[in-house]
């Protein structure tokens, strides 16, 4: 009985701790909307937003969405064990890959699992799904914040997720997912939308933005999803982008928010940190394969 109750007393922290600003900003928006209609209209300065923004200008969207098609597809490669079809992942795969488990990563010392995991995918429908959210995600913060600002929201929310689904989460589950990372940047883009000078594209942002994340954020009962990634997410995107929306200035015709060098910080750190961690998964997978399949052998011949 007290187990339960601190597992509701943490879901309901953890919802106010991300619904909270989101509910104020909405709040402060509306007011906002409130005063411009009540006072006569002037002139827009659109500044650099007044270039229309496409998919070719999302350099950062692009170099993610390429990332995770290229790890996906050296999963299919390299599947110790076959799942269900080619396109699906076992859980010894998922392991040997870098999938993160707290059992794992706390015996064995494997705290590259954090990094690892959010690029990994179950299966076909996991990275497709990720990968279309995070094409529209990413295009719309990217053109708000630029692309150093939109790869360290991507890497913090993927840190995040990991956080989240290692510290709460527990058994002999296997998470992987870009989910954590995708919740970030659609927490951030409902924030910093409120940056773009059109009204009616700034509610449309706001709106899209929020019908992806809310479902998201709805533990289904039976469902495999780890939604602990995606609060460990949505968490991080939140709290980056109410640091940004502070800090911002309010001229349009500046390139793009304040805090450069900490978002290129966060963003080189992300990366470099990704490709090591990626880097030991490569040098241990033989062994790990060599283990799970001795392990399978073992439990077949008894």
């Amino acid at each position: 009985m007290g187990s339960t109750l601190f597992l509701i007393f943490l879901f309901s922290l953890i919802v106010l701790i991300i619904f909270s600003p989101l509910i104020g900003l909405l709040i402060i928006a509306r007011m906002r909307r409130k005063r411009e209609a009540e006072s006569p209209p002037k002139e827009i300065n659109y500044g650099r937003f007044a270039n229309n923004f496409s998919f070719k200008d999302a350099k950062a969207t692009c170099y993610l969405l390429i990332t995770l098609i290229i790890i996906y597809i050296g999963e299919m490669i390299f599947a110790v064990v076959p799942g269900e079809n080619i396109f699906t992942f076992s859980a010894p795969s998922l392991f040997a890959f870098g999938g993160l488990n707290q059992e794992i990563v706390t015996e064995r010392n494997e705290w590259f699992r954090f990094f690892t995991a959010p690029l990994l995918h179950t299966n076909f429908m996991h990275v497709f799904c990720n990968s279309i959210v995070l094409f529209f995600g990413g295009i719309l913060l990217e053109e708000i914040v630029g692309p150093i600002w939109l790869l360290a929201i991507f890497f913090g929310g993927a840190f995040g997720g990991s956080i989240m689904s290692f510290e709460v989460g527990g058994g002999g589950r296997i998470s992987v997912g870009a989910s954590g990372a995708v919740m970030a940047i659609l927490a951030s883009a409902i924030i910093l939308a409120i940056k773009l000078p059109d009204k009616n594209k700034r509610d449309s942002v706001q709106h899209g933005m929020f019908r992806i994340l809310i479902p998201a954020l709805i533990p289904q009962i039976g469902s495999s999803v780890d939604y602990l990634a995606h609060f460990g997410g949505a968490i991080a995107g939140t709290i980056i982008g109410l640091i940004l929306y502070i800090a911002w200035s309010e001229d349009l015709q500046k390139v793009y928010p304040v805090l450069n060098p900490l978002a290129k910080l966060m963003a080189v750190s992300g990366i470099i940190i990704s490709i090591v961690s990626f880097g030991i998964v490569a040098a241990d997978y033989k062994q790990n394969s060599d283990e799970i399949k001795n392990e399978i052998l073992k439990k077949a011949s008894t």
